[in-house]
């Protein structure tokens, strides 16, 4: 077997990835920080890890919230649940322009300002 440099003594393939000079200890930070690099581009099982995790942000982004399922899944913490709208009046406001989502509607937030303060 002829090998090049990514290969071991043993002619198994080894990747030739460049280790990024700062070491991050796991479990330190959810950033994507020191993941190495093959060539100009991430290492595969990096990649593939992104890619799946971006996969699953775009599916929770698009889709629809199951309230009732939310509800029954809080009921047993005790805690009072109280439904209030953003200002994004629909799916497509609310993907367009992701502001009007952190916003309360102004129904919402008279309710809200009408209540008891939390002590």
């Amino acid at each position: 077997m002829i090998c090049t440099d990514m290969c071991d003594e043993s002619g198994s393939y080894t990747p030739a990835i460049t280790l990024d000079r700062v070491r991050i200890p796991s479990g330190v930070t959810a950033a994507r920080l020191g993941l190495g690099a093959i060539g100009a581009g991430l290492p595969t099982d990096a990649l593939l890890a992104f890619s799946l995790d971006h996969a699953r942000a775009r599916d929770a982004v698009h889709r629809p919230i199951n309230l009732p399922r939310l509800q029954q899944d809080c009921a047993g913490l005790g805690l009072e649940i109280l439904m209030v709208n953003s200002a994004a009046s629909d799916r497509e406001t609310y993907l367009r322009r992701p502001d009007y989502g952190r916003r309360l509607c102004d129904i919402s937030r008279t309710i809200l300002a009408a209540r008891q303060p939390c002590l």
